[in-house]
């Protein structure tokens, strides 16, 4: 009984020493929660109270038109307040005022890109990607995010297709004219861009490289552009004309050679370096070269009607028709107006007994050659003629492309 009781009696000033510890501790938690709030409270009311200061002192600066240090104060209001889009706003026009177009890009980048309220200053920044600044694929990019945010803004698709013609990329530039005539947004020259994309010849397309490409900034897309047009530029026989200018162009189609031998040890690997080689085989009828090209492709080449269109010469040439007719359907799919193909697809009708068939697509194959040779004598790509333009929407509608068709034939009629 007693050892009961002093056993009791031991236990109770335990508990009333935890809740003493507790309180304590309890208190200092509250002191220190208490310190945190008043010192977040007066950073967060400091930094309110200064970000009312610069936003005062933009607008006398803008109002005072002292455009120097309205651009250094538009910099500090945005460190302050990143989410805003008026310190961009105040940036911008000092920028401008002062004709500094790297400090107008530099606040137009930081751009908020949510909605079309934003797209007109978006389109600012891609303008002067592609001009001044000589960005052209950041310039592309920025474009891309117009057509995402708008997709009727029919200038950023513009921008974007003449981009996709003079940096030679075929498959990108026959993606986005079919997005473009998805949407109703569009214009007659995409339609002849994706037509000639085998084989575009743009007059400006040199002068825009030289323009494009940097000392400092020398990319390779712009570089194996550059060579691809003066490739198409010269190649062929030379003409018949006086033998000085002869003599020259024979020089320049040398220089040409040299000059995508060097390419070949710059970018052995470049997807559209592949594709030259590719095509040159092909008309040389050399299967080991094209074979060897094929062996050495990228996935990216899934998505290239060029590829497919060899993919199916090389397995006709080796009698594997099944496979040939199936990688000429792929091909197809990809740029159902490649006349070049259909000349193959002409061949393989004949090989596998379909001799009406051979003689319709060998006529469709022939109107199509016919009708580039026409587009690329036209002195400007958007100043096609409304007849030239119902002959194109007819060759689209025989070739299967229902929905060029229809929109070729919307802007022919529009250009009568």
């Amino acid at each position: 009984m007693n050892d009961l009781i002093s056993h009791s009696a031991g236990s109770i000033p335990l508990p009333v020493h935890k809740r003493t510890v507790w309180l304590r501790l309890w208190r200092w938690l509250a002191v220190l929660i208490a310190t945190v709030i008043a010192i977040v409270g007066m950073y967060f009311g400091r930094q309110a109270f200064l970000a009312r200061h610069l936003e005062a002192e933009c607008r006398r600066l803008e109002a005072a038109r002292d455009w120097p240090r309205l651009l250094i104060t538009a910099q500090e209001w945005h460190r302050h307040q990143p989410h805003r889009r008026e310190p961009l706003k105040a940036g911008v026009t000092a920028g401008k005022a002062l004709r500094q177009p790297a400090s107008t890009a530099a606040f137009l980048r930081a751009w908020p890109k949510e909605s079309a309220d934003d797209v007109p200053w978006l389109s600012m920044l891609a303008e002067l990607q592609l001009d001044l600044l000589r960005q052209p694929i950041e310039g592309a990019e920025t474009c891309r995010e117009m057509i995402r945010l708008v997709p009727q803004d029919l200038s950023a698709r513009q921008r974007l297709i003449f981009f996709d013609a003079v940096t030679m990329q075929p498959a990108a530039l026959l993606k986005d004219v079919r997005d473009a005539a998805q949407s109703a947004c569009d214009l007659p020259e995409f339609y002849v861009y994706a037509f000639l994309v085998d084989g575009l010849r743009l007059n400006n397309a040199l002068e825009r490289l030289q323009r494009w490409t940097t000392p400092t900034r020398r990319q390779e897309l712009l570089m194996v552009a550059y060579a691809m047009h003066s490739a198409r530029v010269l190649e062929g026989s030379i003409p018949s004309i006086e033998e000085g200018r002869a003599t020259a162009l024979r020089r320049s189609q040398e220089q040409r050679t040299d000059y995508m031998q060097q390419l070949h040890t710059m970018f052995p690997e470049n997807h559209e370096v592949l594709a030259y080689d590719l095509e040159q085989a092909v008309q040389a009828g050399q299967s080991l070269k094209v074979a060897e090209c094929l062996t050495r492709a990228k996935p990216v080449a899934d998505r290239d009607h060029r590829f497919w269109r060899a993919r199916g010469w090389l397995l006709m040439r080796t009698g594997d028709l099944a496979g040939a007719g199936a990688a000429f359907r792929e091909a197809l799919v990809l740029h159902p107006m490649d006349w070049r193909l259909l000349h193959f697809q002409a061949d393989w009708d004949r090989r596998s007994g379909n001799l009406a068939k051979a003689e319709v697509t060998q006529r469709l194959a022939s109107r199509g050659r016919g009708l580039e040779s026409e587009l690329l004598a036209a002195p400007n790509v958007r100043l096609i003629p409304a007849e030239s333009l119902h002959r194109l929407a007819d060759f689209a509608r025989d070739c299967g492309d229902a929905l060029f068709a229809e929109r070729i034939r919307h802007h022919a009629n529009v250009a009568h």
